[in-house]
């Protein structure tokens, strides 16, 4: 039988397909807070970028920096990313991911709700991922693009802030996803890169290169 995803059902469905992959990251729950924040900045291209002015600096209230007609940067902590103006035709999209104060996905999770649609696992019907082995909880949205955007709470480092969850709670961009032809080739080649003993847990289609901060 043959059958069509929309694009906004496939990018939901990925969504959980990654939060499927803790056991993989187990480990990394012990990683402690002391290496440097590893994505100072990224630059993505995207499209409709208006939309996505609109949406980070209005609906979500990212601070804006640099702003023009084609391209503009959005401030995330200790983190930028600047999105470009994608070709014609074309239309990327990503995944990247926040990390926010370790005490804050409850009140995360009603703030985000306030201002666009949280996605859902469907195989559980929860919001917050427990990624019980990396001992993190996480949040996801989807943007104008397309990208899987998140919010990931890691409790081994000690972020935890008193509170109400709001963007002072946004520590860094931790994440990048990458699409690559070969998985265990590619993770073998980044570990040397970041100076890290490789993680041997590497699936055929899935690794996460690095710690809890990157």
């Amino acid at each position: 039988m043959k059958f069509t995803l929309t694009r906004r059902e496939l990018l939901v469905r990925t969504a959980a397909v990654a939060a499927m992959h803790g056991p993989l990251l187990s480990a990394h729950a012990e990683t402690k807070d002391v290496a440097p924040v590893r994505f100072k900045r990224v630059e993505l291209g995207t499209q409709p970028l208006d939309a996505m002015r609109e949406f980070y600096g209005t609906t979500m209230g990212f601070p804006i920096e640099d702003d023009k007609d084609d391209r503009f940067t959005m401030r995330a902590g200790d983190s930028v990313i600047e999105f470009t103006q994608a070709p014609e035709g074309q239309k990327p999209f990503n995944h990247f991911a926040f990390s926010i104060a370790e005490n804050k996905i409850p009140s995360a999770l009603e703030w985000l709700g306030e201002r666009t649609t949280v996605l859902t696992n469907p195989r559980t019907n929860e919001q917050v991922m427990n990624f019980k082995n990396w001992n993190a909880h996480a949040i996801y949205w989807l943007d104008p693009a397309g990208n899987i955007g998140e919010f990931i709470a890691h409790h081994s480092l000690p972020t935890a802030k008193p509170g109400d969850f709001s963007l002072e709670d946004v520590l860094y961009q931790s994440e990048i996803g990458m699409v690559v032809d070969d998985v265990r080739e590619a993770s073998a080649e980044l570990w040397p890169l970041l100076g890290m003993e490789p993680d041997k847990r590497v699936s055929k289609n899935f690794s996460a290169v690095g710690d809890a901060r990157g």
